[in-house]
This record gives structure tokens, C-alpha cells and sequence, in this order.
């Protein structure tokens, strides 16, 4: 009868931890299952996992935890962050060493095993901290009328902070446009057609929640009424995001602006028109695009923002070979001069990502394609189940800072400007 309690007792445990957890919680519980301590699970074997109950069933097959023990479970719980789950294992805990009785845990302590659900020992688990004022039982587990968070509560000091919300999921639409990969002499990008691969594969064969449009070689009039298109699609249909990824060359020209020297940034067109990030996002904000408002929008430029250098054997940067010299010297060394180059979104739920920092050159490979979108479309195929849009492009960051070019081991930092209100999941 022990046994077949025990086993009841196993069966509510696990119906009541997939009522306990909800989309976010799932979403932590398998960002921390990549870990060996709580079964190093591969991206593989998280796609394949649907709800709460069939990651349990995998972790009882990992033998992380099992029936009577666990420990381990709850050692997850808190790491995730999922509070309810510790709760409704320790209340069952709490109720299994009840129903026992004094007599079966004393015999437990004296064998070192402690019996019940859980493999810790109930004076321990109910401790209270030092300079307390509240009594530890002499013996046994103390009375279930005080809840196990009350306990923790009335000695935690830090407030409770809520889970971030999440973007509400469904349909995304992709615009790819990729300027200068048929173009004859200096001006061709070597490797821009694996960026196109990289991004068709990432997004048809793992994410393959988005409609995907892809341009190439694009005027400054053809890529703008293209943009009007989209923004015209995306106001007559029920998307949820929009995401515009431009790989071109780009250029910072000199302007005068009251009478003193400054800059203007953007990326180049097939006809040597220079576009600016503004006359690309403007037309997604969110009073001009009601249908996408409160869903998130990203813009990804892939290309240089800073002057040229001498060009490496194999990597290769997105800007123009030639340098203008009509610029003074000192107006070229020192990047920060004129206006921001990176302007704050207008409104909310708006993310802009430059594959590069001001001023430096973003780095192609002629073999790979570009160094940012190779790092973003591996990053997409292994996390897009379990991270969140900005969580991916910080490994990004990590990943692309490591690498060096060929051209004097020069260097490049991504960098993202966010005015994002929620998490970005991309999977389903």
C-alpha cells in the first residue's frame, strides 16, 4: 500500500506542475535543460518538446529525476525561476512525510535515507534563517497550515518581480534585400549570395513562421516603392511582426549643416543613391502602420558605417573601395563628428541592428558571407525555440567579437537599439 501511494502521489505531482506552468516558465525550464546538471538536452530534442508534461517524461528518461526523488527537480525549478513549482513540491513533500508517520522517518533518518518525496531531509527544508524568531518543531516536519512561500516570504526582503511578457505569437512577414551581388568590378560583394542562403535557410527550414520576400539589386526608387509594398501588405493582412534585413554597401557623406561640416550615414542602391536608416523605418512606425501596432518591428543593416581599409585575401568589407578625399584628415579619423548615425525608434516595439559599431567596417567572407548574418542564422536554427530575439543577438554579439579579420586582425562589434516592451519569441 506504501508503494501504491507513493505512486499516486507521483501522478498528482506531475498533473499539478503542468497546471502550475505557463508559457514563460516552459520557455526558462528549457533554456535550463541545455545544462548536464538537469540533463544537457540538444536543440533537437527541445524542438521536439510541446508542453510541460513531455519535457517531465524526458526528464525522467534523462534521470533527473524519479518517482520519490526530487531533488534534482526542484534545484531546476529554482534556477527557472518557477516558483509555483517549487511550491507544489514542497506542499507534496510536506503531506507525504505526514501520511507516514514519525515511526517509518525516524527509521529513515537513521539509514541516512529521508524518505518521502524529496531526497532532503525536513528540518532542513523548513529551517528557518538565522536570528528568526520563529521555532523549529522539536522533531518531525512542521504543520502544513503555514505555506512553504509564506515561510520564505515573511524573511525575503527583495519584491517580486514579474515574468516579462511575450509578444503574441503568429505569422511574421520577412523582407530581405540584397544590393550589390551581381555587380560588376569592385562593387560586387563577394559571398552576398551565401548571406541569402544562410537567411532562406534559417528561416524556411527552422523558424518557418514568416512569409519571406527577397529583393537584389535594387535602385534607390525601386527599394522604396518596395518598401511601400510591404508596409501595404502588412497593413491589409494579420501579421504579428515584421522583420527587414538590407545587406548593401554604405557610406558616410560630408554635408554642410549651418555652415560647419557633418555626416550623413546610410547604405548604397544599385544606382549610387544613399539611403538612410530613418527613410526605412519611418515608414513602419506605429501611427502610419496601425495594423502592426504593439507588435514588434526589427531592421537589420548589414553594412559598414565608417571609411574604408585596404582589403584583405579573403574578408572583404561592405563599403566602397575608393576613399572620398574631399573630406579633411581630421574629419576622417574622428567618427563622432555630425549628427547620430543611429536615431531612437519613435515609438514602441521597434528594434534596430547595425552588424557593426559607428565609424568601422562590417566584414564579409567570400566563402561564408557575411560575418553578422552567418552568426545570426546559426544562432536562429539552434535557440529560436528557447531564447528571445535579444537574448539570440547578444550570443551574436559574443560570437562576432571573437572573430578577427585578415585585414591587420582588425575587429567588429554588433550593436542594437531597442525599444522593445516584451520578449520576441520566433518560434512556434
Amino acid at each position: 500500500m506504501a508503494g501504491r501511494g507513493i505512486s499516486q502521489q507521483h501522478t498528482t505531482l506531475i498533473n499539478d506542475l503542468c497546471k502550475d506552468c505557463g508559457a514563460e516558465e516552459f520557455v526558462n525550464l528549457k533554456t535550463c535543460v541545455k545544462s548536464k546538471d538537469f540533463g544537457g538536452l540538444r536543440a533537437g530534442e527541445l524542438e521536439k518538446l510541446k508542453d510541460m508534461r513531455e519535457l517531465l517524461e524526458k526528464l525522467e528518461k534523462k534521470r533527473v529525476f524519479k518517482e520519490g526523488h526530487y531533488g534534482k527537480l526542484k534545484q531546476l525549478f529554482e534556477k527557472a525561476e518557477f516558483a509555483d513549482g517549487i511550491d507544489t513540491i514542497e506542499n507534496l513533500t510536506g503531506t507525504e512525510a505526514m501520511e507516514q508517520g514519525d515511526s517509518s522517518q525516524n527509521t529513515n533518518v537513521n539509514n541516512g535515507n529521508y524518505g518521502g518525496l524529496m531526497s532532503q531531509p525536513p528540518a532542513v527544508r523548513y529551517e528557518a534563517p538565522s536570528g528568526s524568531t520563529l521555532n523549529p518543531p522539536s522533531s518531525g516536519p512542521p504543520a502544513m497550515s503555514t505555506h512553504p512561500r509564506q515561510l520564505r516570504d515573511q524573511h525575503d526582503a527583495s519584491p517580486f518581480i514579474p515574468p516579462l511578457p511575450i509578444y503574441e505569437k503568429g505569422r511574421g512577414y520577412l523582407l530581405f534585400i540584397n544590393n550589390f551581388v551581381r555587380a560588376g568590378g569592385v562593387k560586387k560583394r563577394e559571398g552576398a549570395m551565401k548571406d541569402e542562403d544562410n537567411i532562406r535557410m534559417a528561416f524556411e527550414d527552422y523558424v518557418q513562421t514568416f512569409t519571406i520576400n527577397i529583393q537584389s539589386d535594387l535602385s534607390k526608387r525601386a527599394l522604396l516603392l518596395q518598401l511601400d509594398s510591404v508596409a501595404g501588405e502588412l497593413e491589409r493582412n494579420d501579421f504579428k511582426s515584421f522583420m527587414c534585413i538590407i545587406c548593401s554597401h554604405g557610406e558616410r557623406h560630408a554635408v554642410e549643416s549651418n555652415g560647419q561640416q557633418a555626416f550623413k550615414e546610410g547604405f548604397l542602391t544599385m544606382d549610387e543613391q544613399l539611403v538612410t536608416e530613418d527613410e526605412v523605418t519611418e515608414k513602419f512606425e506605429g501611427h502610419k502602420l496601425q495594423r502592426l501596432r504593439g507588435c514588434p518591428k526589427v531592421f537589420i543593416f548589414q553594412c559598414c558605417r565608417g571609411t574604408a581599409y585596404g582589403r584583405g585575401t579573403l574578408d572583404k568589407a561592405d563599403s566602397t573601395e575608393v576613399e572620398p578625399t574631399s573630406y579633411s584628415a581630421a574629419a576622417r579619423i574622428d567618427m563622432s563628428d555630425g549628427p547620430k548615425p543611429v536615431n531612437l525608434p519613435r515609438n514602441a516595439d521597434m528594434l534596430v541592428v547595425h552588424s557593426t559599431s559607428k565609424g568601422t567596417k562590417a566584414w564579409r567572407n567570400q566563402v561564408d558571407g557575411s560575418w553578422f548574418i552567418k552568426s545570426f542564422c546559426e544562432t536562429l536554427k539552434t535557440c529560436h525555440k528557447t531564447d528571445h530575439l535579444l537574448d539570440m543577438l547578444l550570443r551574436v554579439n559574443s560570437e562576432v567579437a571573437d572573430r578577427e579579420s585578415t585585414e591587420g586582425g582588425a575587429k567588429q562589434m554588433p550593436c542594437q537599439v531597442s525599444t522593445f516592451t516584451k520578449k520576441f519569441m520566433l518560434g512556434v
